[in-house]
Parts: C-alpha cells; sequence; structure tokens
C-alpha cells in the first residue's frame, strides 16, 4: 500500500509487513514508539523478532484473522495514490468521514487493519508457528455479505484446512461464513468478545451518544457528532444487524421502527427490516467453536425508552462494549478474563490462550466458568446525560500520545475533556 506521503514513514499508511520489519530492525523507532506507546514497542520488537526467526509450517492449517467493528482501514485507492478515510486524522477534522456514507459513488475498499489493535496476536500465532493472513474488510456492509465473500475466499484458499480466529464483529463475519460450503475447510473458530447476540454499543452509536463517536464530532472541525450519525453510521448496514432482540430488551423491540424516538436520527426503515432476516444466516457452534469474553467492566446491559430518548443501564457484566449474556454462543465452549473489549486481542493471557486453543482446543490460562463479578450496582444514564461529554471541538495536535491511540475506545477521559476545554487564558 502506497503511503500518502512516498518519503515519510506513516504508519497508518504502512501495511503489518513493513511495520514487522522496521519492529524487528529497531528502524524508525521515536515514530512507532508514539504510534504503539513505549511499552507496547518494545514488546512487539521482541515478538517481530521471533516471528521472523520462526519457520512457519507451510503444512499447517491457515490462520485467518478477522478484526472487530472499526478494525479495517478503509480508503479510496487511485492513480496510486491511497486516500485513507478510515482512520486518518487529517482526513477527520477536514469532514471526509461523509465520503464513508454508503450510497455515495466513491469506491472504497478495505486496505488493512488497524496493527495497534491486532499485530500483537499477529505476531504471537507467527512466534508459535503458524501462518497467519489478516483478513480486512469492509465493516460498513452487511455481516452476511462479507460472510460470503469471506466464504468465497476460502474456497480458493490453497491450504487444505482454515482456522479463524475473529475479534467482535469479525466472530460473526465467521459464522456468516460457516453456512456455505467452504465451512468444511474450517477446524477451528475462536471468537474474542463477538456480540453474538448484539451490543447496545450500536443502539448508542445510533443515537450519537457512544463515546467513540462523541470523540470522533469534537475532531471533526465540519460536523457535530449528531450529524455525523444522521449522515454517516445510520447509513451502515452492519450497525443494524448488531442491535440486540426483543428477547433482550423487555417491552422495547429495537428492530421495529415505531419503538424508537422520533427525531432526527430516526434508524434507516430499509437497514432496520432487513436485519430482522440476519441471525437466520448465522450458523450454530459446534465442537470447533470457542468465545473468549471479557468480564466485570462498566458496560452498557439494558435499555428502555425515557420520554423522547433511550436510558441506558450499566452494571459490571460485561466487556465495556458487549454484555456477557449477548456475547454467549450457545454450544461453543466458553473462556472468560477480566479485560476491557478493546483489549482482547493485546491481552498477553488473551494470545497465548489463543495459541492453546488452535493448537490444543484448550487452554489453562483462562477459567471456563465466569469468576465473580464485582457488585457494583446498576447505575442509568440518558442520551442527554451522554451527549454532555465530549461537547466541544478539539484539534489533533491538542492531544497527548495516549489520547491518540485510544481514539477508538469507547472512554472518555478526563485529558480528553480536558483538551476540550483549554484553561482559559
Amino acid at each position: 500500500m502506497p503511503a500518502a506521503h512516498p518519503h515519510s514513514f506513516n504508519p497508518n499508511y504502512l501495511d503489518e509487513i513493513a511495520i514487522t520489519r522496521a519492529l524487528a530492525n529497531g528502524t524508525h523507532a521515536p515514530v512507532l514508539q508514539a504510534y504503539f506507546g513505549s511499552a507496547s514497542y518494545q514488546e512487539l520488537c521482541s515478538l517481530a523478532q521471533q516471528a521472523l526467526q520462526t519457520r512457519i509450517d507451510v503444512r499447517a492449517p491457515q490462520i485467518y484473522l478477522l478484526p472487530g467493528l472499526l478494525g479495517s482501514k478503509l480508503g479510496i485507492n487511485s492513480t496510486g495514490h491511497t486516500d485513507l478515510l478510515w482512520l486518518d486524522p487529517a482526513n477527520v477534522a477536514a469532514g471526509k468521514l461523509t465520503q464513508l456514507t454508503i450510497g455515495r459513488r466513491r469506491s472504497i475498499r478495505p486496505i488493512g487493519v488497524m496493527l495497534t489493535a491486532y499485530l500483537k496476536l499477529k505476531l504471537t500465532l507467527q512466534a508459535a508457528g503458524m501462518p497467519v493472513k489478516l483478513y480486512p474488510y469492509d465493516w460498513r456492509r452487511s455481516v452476511i455479505k462479507l460472510g460470503q465473500q469471506l466464504a468465497d475466499d476460502l474456497l480458493h484458499e490453497p491450504a487444505a484446512e482454515v482456522m479463524l480466529v475473529a475479534h467482535s464483529m469479525g466472530g460473526l463475519v465467521a459464522r456468516a461464513a460457516l453456512k456455505y460450503p467452504a465451512a468444511a475447510k474450517v477446524t477451528r473458530v475462536v471468537q474474542l468478545g463477538t456480540p453474538n447476540q448484539g451490543s447496545f454499543a450500536l443502539l448508542q452509536t445510533l443515537r450519537a451518544c457512544y463515546p467513540t463517536v462523541r470523540k470522533l464530532g469534537t475532531l471533526d472541525q465540519m460536523h457535530s457528532a449528531e450529524q455525523l450519525t444522521a449522515k454517516v453510521f445510520r447509513s451502515f448496514y452492519s450497525f443494524y444487524e448488531m442491535l440486540p432482540g426483543p428477547a433482550h430488551t423487555p417491552g422495547l423491540n429495537l428492530l421495529d421502527q415505531s419503538h424508537w424516538p422520533a427525531d432526527g436520527l430516526a434508524p434507516n426503515i430499509a437497514r432496520l427490516v432487513s436485519a430482522r432476516r440476519a441471525s437466520r444466516h448465522l450458523a450454530e457452534a459446534d465442537r470447533r467453536c470457542h468465545l473468549i469474553t471479557g468480564i466485570d467492566q462498566r458496560t452498557v446491559t439494558g435499555v428502555r425508552r425515557n420520554g423522547n430518548e433511550f436510558a441506558f443501564q450499566f452494571s459490571h457484566a460485561g466487556d465495556g462494549t458487549v454484555p456477557v449474556a449477548l456475547a454467549h454462543w450457545d454450544k461453543a465452549r466458553h473462556w472468560y478474563i477480566r479485560e476491557v473489549h478493546g483489549q482482547l486481542p493485546r491481552n498477553t493471557s488473551v494470545c497465548e490462550a489463543v495459541v492453546d486453543l488452535l493448537q490444543n482446543e484448550t487452554t489453562q490460562l483462562l477459567p471456563a466458568t465466569a469468576p465473580e463479578i464485582g457488585q457494583a450496582g446498576i447505575v442509568e444514564y440518558t442520551e442527554s446525560d451522554l451527549k454532555q461529554l465530549a461537547g466541544r471541538k478539539v484539534r489533533w495536535e491538542m492531544l497527548s500520545l495516549d489520547e491518540r491511540r485510544e481514539l477508538l475506545e469507547p472512554v472518555i477521559t478526563e485529558a480528553f475533556t480536558a483538551a476540550c476545554n483549554p484553561p482559559l487564558i
């Protein structure tokens, strides 16, 4: 993938091969330390060296590593130049996220994976002697169509056996692929924090009150979080397909537009209708299937209508994004860890447990029963409460390196808030 500026080393525009070589050789250290963080950089340098020195068994099953929602880079290639829309901070500030709206004519395609989230897991698998392919996909599209594309790619895969490791939404894409004949080649499936029954984070996103959406709205100098949601996010098929079904929202059907507030963020009715059929196209689990679930993190685990908005109930029964109950995949083997959703592919114990599960179908590194969860009570916040966070504009250069790296994490820290509200001089 060509860089935006051919004479600069910009990790946003480089693939995992170039980054891995730089990590192993110790080149471009200041840039990569800023990109990954000092501690992660040192760990990745060691892993990169191990991975490049490890002999890969060409007869071993091919591992496909699927990122989660927002985990694939999206952009436009023209005349040898890549215009990275998801996610180049300069393009966010310039209001170019609107080009991601489904229905616009420009041809947008996946052009890589967010390496800050997934390179550690890939290198860990490679260092264990496993052949690994990162599998970016256009997460705006329907899970069902993405699964069909994955199944087609698996049929053309030269390896006789394939194993799927999938974070978050990627686990649903894997399940959709298992409905096709290519499933016969798949010998193992390991999900990390997959919302098998949905996630309330998608409802928050479609109501412009999810922390990541609020942060993007402050960085976009042309649009608010509400405008980005109305213009861009509400056009994405996948966001509706991952809404929890009526069985998980007593008295409320999120797949029925009449149950939503009637305002400028009303759902796309055609997308809701399409989403009602999605669950029928997802494969059930069998002996090949494993799920690693994060627990004991502050998570939205319930919702109710509160006048002309939603009110969200928070508890610790989840990974910060996916409630434990909504991660459940019937008949799969379940494993648990106290970790937040976005950190699951970066957690050392998780990475090593994935190696175990692929090689041995079991692991001693994670418990197979959920540990006791903290007894903190349920707290409720309305949309209006959540929209008060990160309400002012902020420029990229005003953010610390840590805040830049964690832009997509659904947490608005005091440091981010302070950057949005600089002290008066």
